[in-house]
């Protein structure tokens, strides 16, 4: 008689699962990893486009601008500060006195929807989200320099937390 045995057909069913379920292993981990490298992508870029934009307007105010983060190496949760700007229309940022012309108060601080807001006067625009952290930084050495700190926290799809940092320092100009 030709055939097989009871025996050779529950090692084939064996093998065969385990061959399964190293395949199921690898596209589970494959996944995983797609999601949270997703995530972090994600979350960097955010924290890079608020950083670009902070950067850009602060680094055009002066020390003699910033209000809320005194030089006195410490940090604090938000920045007010004022920026060149044609207030009277003429093209220049500079008045017929011969003085700077600023703009109101812009302010940066963290809401309670963990983003970063851009408050000003009455407009309010959010500049990244998952935000678990923002502070400014001022030394009394260098008055010129301000730094910022940003930490975000991002859950991925799988329910894995990811966490990532970035910090920079910024020179003002003006």
């Amino acid at each position: 008689m030709k055939g097989f045995t009871l025996v050779e057909i529950l090692i084939s069913i064996f093998i065969f699962s385990l061959v399964f379920m190293a395949m199921f292993m690898l596209l589970s981990g494959g996944q995983a990893s797609f999601y949270t490298g997703d995530a972090q992508v994600e979350l960097n870029q955010g924290l890079r486009n608020a950083l670009i934009t902070m950067n850009r307007e602060l680094r055009q105010t002066r020390s003699t601008e910033i209000n809320g983060v005194p030089a006195d190496d410490n940090f604090y949760t938000s920045v007010t500060f004022r920026v060149p700007e044609d207030v009277d229309g003429d093209g220049d940022v500079i008045d017929a006195s011969g003085s700077m012309e600023w703009s109101g108060n812009i302010n940066y601080a963290l809401n309670a929807d963990n983003q970063i807001i851009r408050l000003v006067q009455a407009d309010q625009s959010i500049l990244a989200n998952n935000i678990s952290s923002l502070r400014f930084r001022r030394f009394a050495g260098n008055l010129d320099v301000i730094q910022i700190h940003i930490t975000a926290q991002k859950a991925t799809a799988l329910g894995r937390s990811l966490e990532s940092s970035i910090m920079s320092s910024i020179k003002m100009r003006n």
